[in-house]
């Protein structure tokens, strides 16, 4: 069903989508440790009826789960080449990392391992170094001295709504304490599962003995593969940039599953980022096999309940000429639908910049955006048909407004995205007099 091959210093996956020919891409990566190795407990596992459970049955010498437990105890990366497993999932430019996406070409299977230690760029973008975590460092702080971003989320209560930046120890994850950790985590992630969210499996999780008496830990799951998304844009779009039908089943997916997060089991997920929220194919099969994938329960939360306007900010991150008053209960799910929007809006950010004409550019832009967030309303079903397409409208006019004033598409995602989430909250019946627009 797919083979696999070592080009250019990259792997390369040949395999159906739908039943046509893809190819999926991994970024060139290696990685060197200087980490020093963990004394680990492994408290969760696989039962033998395959549960993730504290009653496991210990991994078989020969199997992949049982070298990646190995590596999360010695820290050597020489030992993943030696068994055929390729890295993958590489961290961004000059970022840092405390996980390890690992893809293994004999089943298929996908393994991130979470907790690992902290992984470091060096002056060449693809090579990385695992070393020991930084005990005295915060997240949060260590990424914006060094201009990188330090993450969060915005967390919303029937009080309203209160942004944070993650606090967490640089290189860690923390396994039973604090808001969000480990086992939280893998929990939340199994409990969602069995209520028909598509995520991973979590195969693993203990604590890190060796490091600080166990507060850290490290989590294992598998999944089908996940292919990087500004880097596999050919799944989704055709040669005139314009969008295939792999593209259509992944936004079906996936907005499809945060409608049911939000609608039928009640919760928010806080951080629906394209990494949280992926593409997944399934290798052994070649027809109607992509789907998108839910991942980091860390930040989910029982939506409030408080439908008073008690919120009051702008529909986006930059200034559109439009502010809203929303409840909090509106304002979760309209957090989001905004943030997930805002992300998938990106695919188009590559083809637009190749258009030299502004006019050309604009008109492309905002065709394409108004074609994904009518296949998103489709699946997001907070709205009748007519009610979505007015909020499309109104996210375009909201767009040609800013461009008027600035002359600038910089921040088309931001708007299109700000505006058509709110517009769309504020004209359905579901949410009547929960979220207002004014002027501002």
């Amino acid at each position: 069903m797919f083979k696999v091959e070592n080009r250019n210093k990259a792997v390369w996956v040949y395999c159906k989508v739908n039943g046509a020919d893809e190819t999926i891409r991994f970024s060139p990566y290696t990685l060197e440790s200087k980490r020093s190795p963990y004394e680990i407990s492994q408290e969760y596992g696989l039962s033998a009826s395959g549960i993730f459970s504290e009653d496991f049955v210990p991994f078989e010498q020969d199997t992949t789960e049982h070298e990646l437990i190995e590596f999360v105890k010695s820290g050597d990366t020489k030992a993943l080449a030696s068994a055929g497993l390729v890295l993958c999932d590489r961290p961004a430019k000059n970022n840092i990392s405390r996980n390890l996406g690992i893809f293994d070409p004999k089943s298929g299977w996908m393994y991130f391992i979470g907790g690992i230690g902290l992984i470091t760029p060096t002056e060449d973008h693809t090579h990385f170094v695992l070393n020991d975590p930084l005990l005295d460092e915060r997240y949060g702080k260590y990424q914006d001295e060094r201009g990188n971003p330090a993450g969060g989320t915005q967390y919303f209560s029937n009080e309203g709504v209160k942004g944070s930046i993650n606090e967490s120890i640089v290189g860690t994850l923390e396994y039973k304490t604090g808001l969000y950790h480990a086992v939280r985590k893998a929990l939340e992630n199994e409990k969602l599962k069995e209520e028909g969210v598509n995520c991973p499996s979590f195969v693993a999780a203990g604590p890190i003995i060796s490091i600080a008496d166990g507060k850290f830990g490290f989590t294992i799951y598998r999944s089908n593969i996940t292919p990087e998304y500004m880097l596999n844009l050919g799944l989704y779009l055709n040669e005139r940039a314009q969008f295939k039908k792999n593209y259509e089943d992944y936004l079906g997916s996936k907005y499809s599953q945060i409608f049911m997060l939000h609608t039928i089991i009640g919760e928010s997920h806080g951080q629906p980022s394209i990494t949280n929220t992926l593409c997944e194919i399934n290798l052994h099969q070649s027809d109607n096999n992509i789907r998108c994938q839910i991942k980091d329960f860390e930040t989910n939360h029982p939506l409030p309940t408080n439908e008073a306007l008690v919120i009051e900010e702008g529909v986006a991150s930059v200034p559109v000429g439009w502010a809203a008053r929303k409840s909090p209960k509106a304002g979760a799910q309209l957090y989001d639908l905004q943030h997930a929007l805002l992300q998938e809006l990106n695919i188009l950010l590559l083809p637009a910049r190749s258009i030299q004409d502004p006019q050309q550019r604009f008109n492309y832009l905002s065709q394409q955006s108004a074609e994904l967030l009518l296949m998103v309303s489709k699946h997001y079903l907070i709205a009748t048909e007519e009610q979505s397409r007015a909020a499309i409208q109104f996210a375009i006019d909201t767009f040609i407004s800013v461009i008027k004033r600035t002359g600038s598409f910089d921040a088309y995602n931001e708007i299109i995205a700000g505006a058509f989430a709110h517009k769309l909250f504020c004209l359905s019946d579901l949410y009547k007099g929960q979220v207002i627009l004014f002027k501002d």
